[in-house]
């Protein structure tokens, strides 16, 4: 037995128990053996132990059966255990297969929810066809009610449905797609006999798709109005084909780059070449046609802009070198990303048209220049705005009026044609003098001459202009000689003061001037003497600073009684560089053979001049030069 058994069994037995120890115990031949062990102690008066007393059984038997007993319970509860471990996995494993079969279950409630849901909502048409084409199966959905095959029709043919034609096409593509394992596709019409009139012909686009069990599935879409639509625009690009071939105009699609795309026969043959393809060898950038590049890069700049451009003009080079007029409408096309793909538009040749403006703008400045001829141009504006009386007074004005001496005399010695030749020489230089000196020819009356100073446009010189020219009127008329060689002589006459001017007329209207100024510097005129200048008191009174005169005394005038009047004789001195400059604008302006004479008469005396005056240079063309030819009078150049 274990060594501390029988100590824990007497240490017990001390304590006054009778207890029942089981232990094992060695037996003579070394074996073990179980017992079961009754003891107590027995003790003197004194309560000293004097010895143990008790009973031995042998219980092996015993403990052998519960220790097989033991056994059989432990072997069972692990039995037990085992089953329930897999039952718990067994049951475990059957709520899964619950649990995914109820998943499953959902998830084709759902897919098939979701394939009605699909299949109410398709419009197409879907059958199952065997391999001879009988209807196996009619799948429902939302096809159109004018078309969608019903349940009547299962189990029969399409030769008993269709023409046979038709049928044909339907049992040709389902072996089709049975033979080769494939989706076919194919488009076809059916007459609906139903529909309204000119809609019975339905095209349909179907898909054949091979099945199990030797089977196809017909999956048929109405796509009549995709066929209107495609047949439309099909109608529609042969019409802009038939445009674009016959168009008028130049029709082009021209790359970023300057290459050309597309040009219609138009085009091709408004640069002058023989096809596309020899406008495309020959133009590589068609920036190269434009006969001004910067103009045309001006075009592409307000194309990148604007996305267009309209009516955009320009010159531009054919094959052959000769230049044209075009107008282009042009527009930038771009994909969705706004990337530039190409440009493209219309060209017009213009060249006939900007001729004719040509000769209209010329035509145009003839009769400006004519009307100019009889019209101050600030009247004739007013004129041509529609405003239809024009009157304006001017408080300060100078007249003039010139009257070629016994012309009457003279013209009847001269023929008719060299009479207007002469005078037609003589008032032009009149004409030409006014215009240097800003002065306003208002008219001619026979062989008088009028003009004004200061108006339409006021000018503060108008008295001292008026003076340069009555004294170069003077010098020019010696220069013209007569029919009996003498020169012609003038009588002039001027005065200042107001006056009223204003068109006159509604047809060959002129401008003409009024008032006491006007009849006065008249009278001046014709109560002068031959080769002299008489003006009048307020005349004198503006320029006797500047110019020389002698009084000649007070005359009878009509209507005024006598008044006092002085002859203008010449400048009272004179400013060379002035001088000069009223020279170089005179010649610039007066287009006369009889002044350029004149002019070449004097060269030398102009260089002695020049060099007098150290002139590096002295240009005719100087426009702002205002004094003029009498000023050789003044130079002391009077041969």
């Amino acid at each position: 037995m274990h060594a501390s058994e029988p100590r824990r069994s007497i240490n017990s037995t001390k304590r006054g128990k009778s207890v029942g120890f089981e232990q094992q115990i060695y037996r003579r031949d070394g074996t073990t053996t179980w017992i079961s062990e009754n003891a107590r102690v027995v003790r003197d008066a004194d309560g000293n132990v004097e010895y143990y007393e008790g009973t031995v059984e042998d219980i092996t038997d015993r403990k052998n059966a519960q220790e097989a007993l033991q056994r059989a319970n432990e072997e069972l509860e692990s039995r037990v255990e085992e089953r329930t471990a897999a039952l718990r996995q067994s049951n475990q494993r059957l709520m899964l297969e619950v649990s995914e079969r109820q998943r499953i279950e959902a998830a084709l409630r759902n897919s098939e929810a979701e394939l009605r849901a699909l299949f109410a909502a398709m419009t197409d048409v879907i059958t199952v066809f065997d391999a001879q084409g009988h209807y196996v199966k009619i799948v429902t959905t939302n096809s159109e009610t004018l078309y969608s095959p019903t349940s009547d029709r299962l189990g029969k043919s399409v030769y008993e449905i269709f023409p046979p034609a038709k049928a044909s096409i339907f049992v040709r593509h389902i072996q089709r797609a049975l033979n080769s394992g494939q989706t076919v596709s194919l488009e076809y019409s059916l007459e609906i006999p139903e529909a309204p009139e000119g809609e019975r012909e339905v095209w349909f686009a179907a898909s054949v798709s091979p099945m199990p069990d030797n089977c196809v599935i017909w999956v048929a879409r109405n796509v009549t109005e995709r066929k209107r639509v495609l047949d439309a625009l099909q109608e529609a690009e042969e019409k802009f084909r038939s445009i674009f071939e016959n168009a008028a105009e130049g029709i082009f699609q021209i790359a970023p780059d300057g290459t050309c795309l597309n040009a219609n026969p138009a085009l091709i043959e408004m640069y002058g070449y023989d096809s596309f393809a020899d406008l495309q060898a020959s133009v590589q950038d068609m920036a190269s046609v434009y006969v001004d590049r910067a103009h045309h890069e001006e075009s592409l700049r307000l194309l990148n802009e604007n996305n267009s451009i309209a009516n955009f003009e320009s010159q531009a080079y054919r094959k052959d070198g000769s230049m044209m007029w075009i107008s282009e409408n042009a527009r930038a096309v771009r994909d969705r990303f706004g990337t530039l793909l190409y440009y493209e538009g219309t060209v017009q040749d213009i060249t006939k048209r900007k001729r004719a403006e040509e000769a209209l703008r010329i035509e145009q400045e003839k009769s400006e220049r004519l009307l100019l001829n009889v019209l101050p141009k600030s009247i004739a504006e007013r004129l041509k705005a529609d405003e239809t009386h024009i009157a304006d007074r001017f408080e300060e004005a100078t007249i003039l009026f010139a009257d070629l001496v016994d012309f009457t005399t003279l013209s009847a010695q001269m023929p008719p044609s060299q009479l207007v030749d002469v005078l037609n020489e003589i008032f032009s230089t009149f004409d030409q003098l006014a215009l240097a000196y800003r002065l306003e020819k208002i008219k001619t009356i026979g062989d008088a001459y009028m003009v004004a100073g200061g108006i339409p446009k006021s000018m503060h010189d108008h008295a001292e202009a008026m003076a340069e020219m009555a004294i170069e009127m003077q010098w020019a008329i010696t220069q013209t000689l007569g029919e009996n060689g003498e020169s012609f002589k003038l009588r002039i006459g001027i005065n200042t003061g107001p006056v009223v001017a204003g068109v006159i007329g509604i047809r060959k209207f002129t401008y003409d001037l009024w008032g006491d100024t006007v009849n006065l510097a008249s009278r001046m005129e014709s109560h002068g003497q031959p080769g002299k200048i008489q003006v009048t008191e307020s005349f004198y009174q503006r320029v006797k600073d500047r110019y020389t005169f002698e009084p000649r005394g007070a005359i009878e005038v009509k209507g005024r009684g006598l008044m006092p009047t002085y002859w203008l004789c010449g400048r009272r001195s004179c400013d060379f560089r002035s001088c000069l400059a009223g020279l170089s604008s005179y010649f610039q302006t007066v287009q006369s053979p009889l002044f350029y004479a004149v002019f070449n008469k004097f060269e030398s005396h102009l260089k002695t001049v020049f060099t007098q005056l150290k002139l590096a240079h002295f240009s005719f063309c100087d426009p702002s030069h205002s004094r003029i030819a009498g000023s050789l009078v003044s130079l002391g150049i009077s041969d």
